[in-house]
């Protein structure tokens, strides 16, 4: 009998890929399943996305590179979209086409990312977009969330903005080929 790949799907702006999205990453490898990163906001340039779905899949290489054993570590791209109900059937369609059905979703909840929305004719308050795979019962698996020194959340809109804070909470390997790359070059 055939082993089956077991997934587990993160979903994520990594901009850019900090310590936070490592560990997650990390614990689903722990888990034994196969990594399927979702870099959302695909289609949009601005200031809180300021990265490319090609760098940012560039730089989580230089963590997971396409090696004997990081080669399962998937990485595909999403744009935004207008209503919910469209991102969450491109999502799946996408999730499904890339890896088949056998996934489960890693996720934290973070109170500033929480919206009111509207989603399949329900109306959500102050909610997590989680609640989108919990109304069609897809498994949530919820990690820790990675604070900094201070017991805050760790903050990417903070790393895009003071570099000192970055290299705190980058990876020294995305840090560095974000020096390169004049990441910060409007840093003071």
């Amino acid at each position: 009998m055939r082993n089956k790949t077991k997934y587990g799907v993160y979903l994520l702006r990594g901009q850019p890929f900090h310590n936070g999205h490592t560990s997650i990453v990390n614990q689903i490898l722990k888990d034994g399943r196969v990594p399927l990163l979702v870099l959302g906001g695909s289609n949009i340039k601005d200031k809180r996305h300021p990265l490319s779905s090609k760098t940012r899949e560039m730089l989580i290489r230089l963590i997971y590179p396409n090696t004997f054993h990081y080669q399962q570590v998937k990485v595909i791209s999403l744009n935004d979209y207008a209503s919910w109900d469209e991102w969450y059937s491109k999502l799946i369609e996408k999730i499904e086409k890339t890896i088949g059905g056998d996934y489960v979703i890693y996720t934290h909840e973070k109170e500033e990312d929480n919206k009111n929305f509207l989603f399949q004719d329900v109306e959500y308050k102050n909610s997590s977009y989680n609640e989108c795979f919990k109304a069609n019962n897809i498994k949530l698996v919820y990690c820790n969330t990675y604070y900094d020194e201070n017991n805050k959340v760790v903050s990417a809109t903070q790393i895009r903005e003071d570099i000192v804070y970055a290299k705190e909470h980058l990876d020294i390997r995305v840090y560095t080929k974000l020096l390169e790359l004049n990441f910060w070059k409007d840093y003071d």
